[in-house]
């Protein structure tokens, strides 16, 4: 019974396949089950990660006192944001290639195994088990730059006698925070006898004075908020040889920007394609069995920010190596072939 299998095997798969490439269209071409099933190699797409900080700046209300006041120069006198990119990391998956799509004969649908987005997986071989991708997206719209308390109620500042212009509010505060470092420096030295260097009211009464002078003197020195952000960007490589094409665009005040947007600097990235070995004389006619792998080439990319260099990776890319058809005597239904579904590579040949 094995012997009339093993021969029933052989003479459908080797003679009966049958190979038709779909070129370059990204379209789908349904094909009826009596003429076939259609298989795709994987392709390589590449996720440029891109980490930012983004810092909100946010004047205080006493900015233009706080020199002749305090002795603080330089403060901010106007709310700014400003964004820094400050990591960038390089990640690939797998999709189908439209580029490299084939049809069986109908007599070999029961060999071949494919993942859930119809790549070759496996030829004879057991199903394969496969863990669902996750969903990478982008939001653009940064919400809640501002702070939601920006400072303390600078009405209190003012006395009883009605002393409410910006001057005597400021004076008041500076008033304060000298009084809150005053008040701290005797603790520290132990010159007030109700406090104890070892008691929890020392450490309770000294944090009260650290924040009240730290908000009084925000005032005057302003408020900083600072947020990360992740984006990404999925990058196909077509061309071998890839010059300055530009993935995004970046401003330090408005972040992170669309392409075509000109009103920030271009992020570019550049693809060079290692050599990998020629798999036969140029001129020579492989032979084809119908059932087709890849052999995975290596990208080498770098990312640019005008014409800083912001990123590098080293990447092995399914579409930069060379297709080749299976040997012959590998379908004959004594092999279990796998194929991986991220690279097209022949992972394993295993003899049943």
């Amino acid at each position: 019974m094995k012997f009339f299998v093993f021969i029933l095997s052989f003479l459908f798969v080797v003679p009966a396949w049958s190979q038709k490439s779909r070129g370059k269209t990204e379209e789908a071409i349904p094909v009826a089950i009596s003429e076939g099933i259609t298989y795709a190699l994987p392709r390589t797409a590449v996720r440029i990660v891109v980490k930012a900080i983004q810092t909100t700046v946010v004047s205080g209300p006493f900015a233009a006192y706080a020199d002749p006041l305090l002795g603080i120069s330089n403060v901010p006198t106007q709310s700014v944001t400003s964004w820094e990119i400050r990591q960038i990391s390089f990640d690939s998956f797998a999709e189908p290639d439209p580029a490299k799509v084939f049809k069986t004969n109908n007599l070999a649908i029961p060999l071949i195994q494919l993942s859930p987005e119809g790549v070759l997986t496996g030829f004879n071989a057991e199903k394969q088990a496969y863990s669902s991708k996750s969903l990478v997206s982008n939001s653009f719209a940064v919400n809640g730059s501002s702070l939601p308390v920006l400072f303390t109620n600078t009405v209190q500042l003012a006395t009883s006698s009605g002393r409410t212009s910006a001057a005597q509010r400021a004076e008041e505060a500076a008033a304060a925070i000298l009084k809150a470092r005053a008040a701290r420096n005797e603790i520290v030295a132990g010159t007030l006898d109700e406090f104890h260097p070892d008691g929890k009211a020392y450490e309770e009464s000294l944090e009260e004075l650290r924040l009240a002078e730290k908000e009084t003197l925000e005032l005057f020195t302003g408020k900083r908020q600072t947020r990360e952000f992740t984006f990404s960007w999925v990058y196909i490589p077509v061309s071998k040889s890839v010059k300055g094409e530009v993935l995004f665009r970046f401003d330090e005040s408005l972040g992170f920007l669309a392409k075509n947007d000109f009103s920030g600097k271009p992020v570019m990235i550049d693809v060079e394609a290692e050599e990998i070995p020629a798999v036969a004389a140029p001129g020579t006619v492989l032979p084809s069995t119908g059932l087709f792998y890849r052999q995975p080439g290596t990208g080498n990319f770098r990312l640019y920010k005008e014409l800083s260099l912001i990123g590098t990776a080293r990447l092995p890319i399914a579409q930069f190596g060379n297709t080749l058809s299976v040997p012959a005597e590998l379908l004959n239904g004594s092999y279990s072939l796998l194929f991986s579904p991220q690279t097209g590579a022949l992972e394993s040949i295993l003899k049943k």
